[in-house]
């Protein structure tokens, strides 16, 4: 309005002067310019808030920062560095709030990076009442301007400007990953190693590490298992030989074996003495750990670097280590059946034709041999051709699909768990995972007994006595007869106890096709 008037004084009345015009602006001139100072300390707040800042000295934002001097950008500290503070967030912004703290996050972790650009905007900023400007409300009356206040918090700009920031950031974040990153190729080299895709680096460090592998893990000596799987690696005939990932890998033993690890007592509605002598027998086992081999402590442990530990942060590290863990039991128990198989039939066409009880002692060790290794390849087929690739395919498609980094985190977390739950190793399938380790644990004390029955019987000049029957042959049949009632056991599982799973129904009937041990 003042414009106006000035302008229509100075066409109208010729005595209106400069001095006249600078002695009717220069109050407003004033208001303007405090008016400007006010605008731009808000917009350098806002534009400074839109790259992930928190800087209220007075304590009215609604976060809390956790950590303020060291954040472990490897691990997952950096998830919890931000959170909310109670009876502060306000009720308009209580269904974004969710948006807001990743939106935070991510922009936080691209500064960090230090990728993080301005915002391009491609129109100026509107005021915040200008949606509502053909609107009814009495805009001169303070009822009408609270209406305009509620309305706009209700479905104003904010509600875009948030998921505008959220997008933004999302973006960005994205296209360091995928793009820039290459994500991909990190996944795949983890899947390569832990879970044995294109294994023969694994074989070759089998057949190089096996005597020391087999040594009860306090002898064992893990920093040459380290150098022989980085000959393994290092092969040229190896596909991992040019993964630029190897040199992050390394050798590992765990704290426990699968066996004890998944024989921690349960405490919940017992007395003090039943707690008490559980606990005696968890530390039987725990104590029993010190006898196993290298074999059954084996693990593998890599270097995630930022920014790939978003993705791959140390939770899912434990979840590939739990997969690959299951995998070299698997492996290993194969290769003790496949080495007690070869041992026997070496002594067969060696021995002497009239040692019949020999012969027979071979003969049984063959058979029970062969019914093991059946059962140990089909569980390594199953779990590596019906799981873990079918998996993978569907976690590829879907990552491809992913706009955010929330779906891309999403869909690896999923993907863990669906392997977890279908190889049939996580916590709801507790019963089931302990029978397959008890089978697996009779197969790998068989072939300690099978190999110093075929070493014993190589001897033609030691005497056996017809009438005594060996310790070793006594502990054959007992491994034979707890295999049978463990695999029946396993059996009835997958068969009636998870009857929704068809794979599971496959993996049953494979086990048993000829129905031989249900009707044993």
């Amino acid at each position: 309005m003042l414009v106006v008037q000035l302008e229509q004084k100075s066409r109208e009345s010729p005595e209106f002067t400069l001095h006249k015009l600078w002695l009717h602006i220069s109050p407003t001139l004033e208001t303007m310019r405090s008016l400007h100072k006010l605008i731009m300390a808000i917009h350098n707040e806002v534009r400074r808030n839109s790259r992930g800042g928190v800087s209220y000295p007075k304590g009215h934002v609604i976060l809390d920062v956790m950590v303020k001097l060291y954040v472990d950008w490897g691990g997952t500290l950096w998830e919890r560095q931000y959170l909310f503070r109670d009876g502060r967030i306000p009720s308009f912004l209580e269904p974004y709030k969710d948006k807001i703290l990743l939106a935070g996050k991510y922009l936080n972790i691209m500064k960090r990076y230090g990728t993080l650009e301005p915002r391009a905007t491609s129109t100026p900023a509107k005021p915040l009442l200008s949606s509502y400007q053909n609107s009814n409300f009495e805009r001169n009356t303070t009822h009408g301007e609270v209406l305009d206040v509620l309305q706009t918090l209700e479905g104003g700009r904010y509600i875009k400007e948030i998921d505008d920031a959220y997008i933004y950031s999302n973006r960005l974040l994205l296209d360091l990953l995928m793009k820039e990153k290459q994500v991909f190729g990190r996944l795949r080299s983890m899947k390569r190693y832990f879970f044995l895709d294109q294994s023969d680096f694994f074989n070759h460090f089998l057949d190089l590490a096996w005597p020391e592998l087999r040594k009860p893990y306090l002898e064992a000596s893990f920093s040459k298992l380290q150098l022989l799987l980085d000959l393994a690696l290092r092969n040229p005939d190896s596909p991992a030989s040019t993964d630029p990932f190897r040199e992050e890998l390394r050798v590992t033993k765990s704290g426990h074996s699968l066996v004890s690890r998944f024989e921690s007592p349960n405490i919940t509605g017992k007395s003090p003495r039943d707690i008490e002598s559980d606990l005696q027998r968890s530390l039987v086992n725990l104590t029993s750990d010190a006898n196993k081999s290298a074999m059954d402590m084996l693990n593998l442990d890599i270097n995630i670097e930022f920014p790939f530990s978003l993705v791959i942060s140390p939770r899912a590290v434990a979840k590939y280590q739990q997969i690959f863990r299951h995998l070299v039991k698997l492996k290993g128990v194969e290769k003790q059946l496949t080495h007690v198989w070869s041992l026997s039939r070496e002594i067969q066409h060696s021995r002497r034709r009239r040692e019949a009880d020999n012969v027979k002692s071979t003969l049984q060790i063959q058979t029970q041999c062969h019914r093991m290794l059946q059962f140990v390849q089909q569980i390594l087929y199953f779990v590596s051709s019906e799981v873990l690739e079918p998996n993978w395919g569907k976690l590829e498609k879907q990552l491809t699909k992913a706009n955010t980094v929330d779906q891309v985190l999403q869909c690896h977390t999923d993907f863990l768990d669906s392997c977890l739950h279908e190889c049939m190793i996580d916590s709801s399938n507790e019963s089931r995972r302990q029978v397959l380790y008890m089978i697996l644990d009779v197969c790998s004390r068989f072939t300690s007994f099978a190999e110093r029955i075929l070493k014993r019987d190589s001897r033609p000049s030691e005497p056996i006595d017809q009438y005594q029957i060996p310790q070793d042959n006594r502990h054959l049949a007992t491994s034979d007869r707890l295999f049978l009632v463990n695999l029946r056991e396993y059996i009835d599982t997958l068969e009636y106890r998870d009857s929704a799973s068809s794979k599971r129904q496959s993996l049953a009937v494979r086990l048993d096709y000829n129905l031989w041990y249900s009707a044993s």
